[in-house]
């Protein structure tokens, strides 16, 4: 049985067509003043922590997304990821 495509002009085909596909843009969670001060003094206190913790374990303590958090705070979080790998054991090969 041959599969029929809808016309061109038919309401909802735009949706039906982007159902599958994910959103080029997707916008930076917003957070309010106080919880970025909150996310930066935790960021700043993992620079310090002995031993060094994962980005992930890190932002787990924010509450908030590894991406949120990275949007937000790039620098930080770099820093915290690359303080991460000098310390962290090497994965079997």
């Amino acid at each position: 049985m041959a599969r029929t495509q809808p016309p061109a002009g038919e309401p909802g085909m735009v949706s039906r067509l982007c159902a599958g596909v994910a959103p080029a843009h997707i916008p930076i969670p917003i957070v309010s003043k106080d919880t970025a001060v909150e996310m930066e003094k935790v960021l700043q206190a993992a620079l310090h922590e002995q031993p060094p913790r994962s980005l992930r374990q890190v932002t787990q303590r924010c509450e908030a997304s590894p991406r949120t958090i990275r949007q937000h705070f790039p620098h930080l979080c770099q820093a915290i990821t690359a303080r991460f790998a000098i310390t962290a054991p090497s994965a079997p090969r």
